[in-house]
């Protein structure tokens, strides 16, 4: 038993497909998480278990798999522009990062792509 065949089993057990009736009903993000799907030319799918009202009012996350390995993509790489925004809106809020024009006592980090706060001076130690 290959990898494929291990994926379609547990693709089979676990989840359904998107129709489009239902396709057609979604709002928000999540229509615009199918549209980014369907663009990448993979698989919109739900989990058996959970019924198709939930999914028409946006109670369950639409999962996405590769259309030919029917392996689960993963989370990260389906962001869009959006929800970046909404990610850094909510960093700002945690006080992960400054607000804008708010960069005294911050430098930039171009390994992490972010301003961070300035390190503070250690005390110098003491002489025995």
């Amino acid at each position: 038993m290959d990898s494929s065949s291990k994926n379609r089993s547990k693709f089979n057990t676990g989840f359904r497909k998107i129709t489009k009736s239902e396709a057609e009903k979604l709002t928000g993000a999540s229509a615009e998480h199918y549209q980014r799907i369907v663009k990448a030319q993979n698989i919109a799918a739900v989990p058996k278990n959970k019924p198709i009202n939930s999914l028409l009012n946006n109670k369950i996350r639409l999962r996405e798999f590769d259309s030919e390995t029917l392996k689960p993509v993963a989370r990260s790489l389906m962001r869009g522009k959006g929800s970046l925004k909404a990610e850094e809106k909510r960093r700002v809020k945690a006080g992960k990062t400054p607000k804008q024009g708010a960069t005294e006592n911050k430098f930039y980090d171009t390994k992490l792509n972010m301003s961070l706060p300035k390190p503070r001076p250690k005390p110098a130690p003491k002489e025995g």
